[in-house]
């Protein structure tokens, strides 16, 4: 078990995912549905959530801050005695556009900053990968984003 600071930190997200329940998916109440949905490992949700560790590395606070809607820095604030700083909810289907066919398309509202401090720590990771592995990690990378456009019926 974690020290007091991350018994704080797992009482915030918590709570922080339940409002977000109320207000966008009423199946995050559930961590499991909450983790799938922002493509994040359960394991690590729920650690942090009951504060059973304290290691993790700077990309997954931004991942955190992100799906919890948590402003980048707000890990570490709490972390620090301080308080996270929660985004707007806004409901995706206030958030949008219309695409080429018609269709509504959703946007997810990412400020340059939160994006910078995610490309740094991706950087990060990459400068302690070997070749091979960063070689490894460009190829998925490159098939994911493939995958992804795919899926949005873009042209690849």
């Amino acid at each position: 078990m974690a020290g007091p600071e991350w018994t704080q930190l797992a009482d915030l997200l918590i709570a922080r995912r339940k409002e977000l329940s109320r207000a966008l998916d009423a199946d995050w109440r559930f961590r499991r549905r909450f983790a799938d949905a922002h493509n994040l490992d359960y394991r690590t949700v729920s650690d942090l959530e009951v504060g059973r560790r304290d290691n993790y590395e700077a990309l997954t606070y931004r991942r955190i801050e992100s799906a919890y809607r948590w402003e980048t820095g707000s890990v570490e604030a709490v972390l620090g005695g301080g308080a996270p700083m929660p985004e707007p909810i806004v409901p995706t289907d206030e958030i949008g556009d219309v695409g080429p066919g018609g269709q509504r398309v959703l946007v997810e509202h990412v400020r340059v900053g939160e994006f910078e401090a995610h490309l740094t720590a991706a950087a990060e990771v990459a400068e302690a990968m070997s070749d091979e592995e960063r070689d490894e990690a460009r190829r998925r990378t490159i098939a994911k984003l493939r995958e992804l456009l795919v899926d949005l019926d873009l042209q690849v």
